[in-house]
């Protein structure tokens, strides 16, 4: 569905993963300790990874209300089917918010070795923890390329 010029795309497939997902959301990433103020990926770093969290514990609580839908007796499935809806609705923003963190982190041309270095670390940690790769072909041309300007600058 294309909302304003987007092309809308839900994350929704990361729930059926979702056993695996949740308690790998408590084991934080790698993230540098010390954000040097110089160097704009820190930021988008962390951007990235407060909306991810953010849709992880979403799909957390979408999969706890299908649960509790999937037990309901009669009287209680109104209230189960709304509080799902809600989920489902609060999904489309958020997965736009994770969407531009995605967006404006590939595109964000470290000023440091230590941030390419950083980037390339978040992004690759990222997939091995939750099997999520973080853009697609596009999207890592364009981190390739910002990570390749900030070799080039260092050197």
């Amino acid at each position: 569905m294309a909302q304003a010029g987007r092309t809308f795309i839900t994350r929704r497939h990361l729930v059926a993963a979702s056993v695996a997902l949740v308690p790998a959301a408590n084991m934080p990433l790698s993230l540098p300790a010390r954000t040097p103020p110089e160097d704009p990926i820190f930021a988008a770093i962390n951007a990235h990874a407060r909306a991810y969290a953010e849709l992880l514990v979403l799909f957390d609580a979408q999969n706890a209300a299908e649960k509790a839908l999937r037990q309901a007796i009669d009287e209680t499935r109104p209230a189960l089917e709304a509080r799902l809806d809600e989920t489902l609705a609060a999904e489309g923003h958020l997965g736009l918010i994770e969407i531009d963190a995605s967006q404006r982190l590939v595109s964000t041309i470290p000023a440091t070795l230590s941030g390419a270095a950083a980037v390339l670390l978040y992004v690759r940690e990222l997939f091995e923890r939750d099997k999520y790769a973080l853009c697609e072909d596009d999207g890592y041309r364009a981190l390739l390329y910002s990570t390749e300007c900030a070799i080039r600058a260092g050197l």
